[in-house]
């Protein structure tokens, strides 16, 4: 965060508040959610809101004449089905992959069905049919993050309602619990053990 903080180009403008959460999936793999304020940033619906989000945020698929940023993107922001991402419906990925194309970032409607069958993002992004299968990074964050990401800005307070809702709100796996209380637990019994 401190590396975003000093390099306010990274996402648009000075961060000037943060957030975050993390959460550990049920294998216990850690699981990171960031919310960033950014000082005085302009409009979506507009074309200077329009074009910041396409220099912060990308799903391009980069040639191989960068080798460092395409290696970064096969390695972290292709997305490959497994059966955990058909829970809810067969066929119908939960991440809603494969991203439609699009020629250009528009802004979607939070008032109207794509919103909700977008995920909550409230943006559609510039994606040719060939990246359909990339996920959202910031190319400057990826690079020394050097993991995957799911970049999105949040438009509208129902967008970020959105997102808080279905992703901060989540409650840990309870077989993540039980391995929490077990290992406290351990830990007490240990203590127990060398206090005697």
């Amino acid at each position: 965060m401190l590396h975003i903080k000093r390099n306010p180009g990274f996402l648009g403008g000075q961060v000037v508040d943060h957030w975050w959460r993390i959460e550990f999936q049920n294998r216990g793999s850690p699981h990171l959610h960031l919310l960033v304020w950014i000082r005085n940033v302009p409009s979506f619906d507009t074309p200077v809101g329009i074009a910041l989000i396409d220099k912060v945020v990308s799903c391009s698929y980069p040639s191989e004449e960068d080798p460092e940023i395409y290696n970064l993107v096969n390695r972290n922001q292709i997305h490959r089905h497994t059966h955990t991402f058909f829970k809810r419906k067969a066929h119908l990925c939960r991440f809603a992959f494969p991203r439609k194309p699009s020629r250009e970032t528009k802004i979607i409607d939070e008032n109207s069905p794509e919103f909700l069958q977008n995920g909550g993002r409230f943006c559609e992004l510039k994606r040719a049919a060939h990246e359909k299968g990339v996920n959202n990074y910031c190319p400057e964050v990826l690079e020394f993050w050097d993991g995957n990401m799911d970049i999105q800005p949040c438009g509208s307070n129902e967008a970020l309602a959105h997102y808080v809702t279905k992703n901060i709100a989540k409650v840990e796996p309870v077989d993540l619990n039980d391995g929490v209380k077990q290992a406290i637990n351990h830990i007490r019994q240990e203590e127990s053990d060398i206090q005697r």
